[in-house]
């Protein structure tokens, strides 16, 4: 439990984006500022922005809401149709693909940065480089996961 807190103050205090994974419901109610559900049965990602505890209280009201109001026949339900896509929403993936390619690609590079300073090289402007391309590396993936995010809504 103190090694959980102390992980839990270092990441509260980091100012930067960070994508956390966790089964840990406490620590994602801590720290977490916007929920990702992702449905892989239904090829889904809903996006909420609020604290996991709110996200659970939304989903518990959804579902209290629909046990409220059944539809007969499934009138009303959503169904998923295999449509082709039009030529905007083939631009919109590909657009999207290329994206989660670039940001894959970059962190690559930010954890090959971060090994290298780990063990840090004696020269330090080579030092102060690794540092600033380091930063240049992060800003860009930032700027790619908010275009990301927009080509999601």
């Amino acid at each position: 439990i103190p090694s959980q807190e102390i992980l839990q103050e270092v990441l509260a205090q980091y100012q930067g984006t960070m994508l956390l994974v966790s089964h840990d419901r406490y620590l994602i109610d801590a720290l977490g500022t916007q929920i990702w559900d992702i449905d892989p049965e239904n090829k889904l990602l809903r996006v909420f922005r609020g604290t996991y505890s709110e996200y659970r209280a939304h989903v518990e009201a959804e579902r209290l809401q629909g046990e409220a109001h059944p539809r007969p026949d499934g009138v009303g339900q959503r169904t998923r149709m295999e449509a082709r896509p039009s030529p905007e929403e083939r631009r919109r993936q590909a657009r999207l693909q290329e994206v989660e390619d670039r940001v894959t690609r970059l962190e690559e590079q930010l954890g090959t940065i971060a090994i290298r300073l780990e063990n840090p090289p004696r020269d330090p402007l080579l030092v102060q480089h690794l540092g600033e391309d380091y930063v240049q590396i992060q800003d860009e993936i930032n700027a790619l996961l908010a275009e990301w995010e927009q080509l999601h809504a």
